[in-house]
């Protein structure tokens, strides 16, 4: 291996990865279903195909970069949201994906002033040509404990803790709630500040909730 890595002038290392990729991808996926090669160096450490095949969709659906795979797999993101195929007591609770929306209609950037529990956000909307609104919004589909309870100020830290890092996020509007509130998905991602990419690529807050089991999908 290594004099023919020499031989081609290549690393041994992507040698390896390229042999390992031959074995468990005999046959390409189609284009429309191919990673990048980044995304399938991260996958070649999943030995499970079961396990390998659920961040590989993960990674489509969501359209994850190479590091949100792989953080993916080193926090073992699995054990939360698959169910235990052995059928024995105990067997881990399968978290629900949200939909996540795609239509850019209703999409607003803003600024959030306050964070008021794990599901509620007090944000300053920029609905354009200079106008702003402020707006308390519940995120969609998603119920957060209260917080007299410990989860429910767990929820409430985690979001501030996430949504301190960034300048704006992006907002997908739905509709009023049951409760009379704005509901919305919130995208952002620290560092980004193309608007449009964030909310295409950007993390899910609504969805992080309920990986993190720190709120249930309604």
């Amino acid at each position: 291996m290594q004099r023919l890595a020499g031989d081609l002038g290549v690393r041994e290392r992507l040698l390896q990865q390229a042999v390992a990729f031959g074995k468990l991808y005999p046959r390409l996926p189609p284009a429309k279903r191919c990673l990048r090669w980044a995304h399938y160096r991260e996958l070649l450490v999943v030995k499970d195909p079961h396990i390998r095949a659920f961040y590989e969709e993960q990674a489509l659906t969501h359209q994850w970069t190479q590091d949100r795979l792989m953080e993916a797999i080193r926090s073992e993101s699995h054990l939360r949201m698959l169910p235990d195929r052995s059928g024995a007591a105990g067997q881990k609770k399968v978290v629900t994906i949200l939909p996540r929306p795609g239509n850019a209609h209703r999409v607003y950037k803003a600024t959030v002033e306050q964070v008021i529990d794990g599901e509620t956000l007090m944000v300053m909307l920029d609905l354009g040509f200079h106008l702003y609104k402020r707006q308390r919004i519940r995120l969609a589909l998603v119920q957060a404990p209260p917080l007299s309870q410990a989860k429910g100020k767990d929820a409430q830290a985690f979001v501030q803790d996430a949504l301190a890092a960034v300048q704006f996020v992006m907002l997908k509007s739905v509709t009023l709630g049951h409760d009379g509130r704005a509901t919305a998905h919130v995208f952002f991602e620290p560092g980004a500040r193309d608007e449009g990419k964030i909310f295409a690529k950007g993390r899910h807050l609504n969805q992080e909730l309920v990986q993190r089991e720190l709120a249930q999908a309604i």
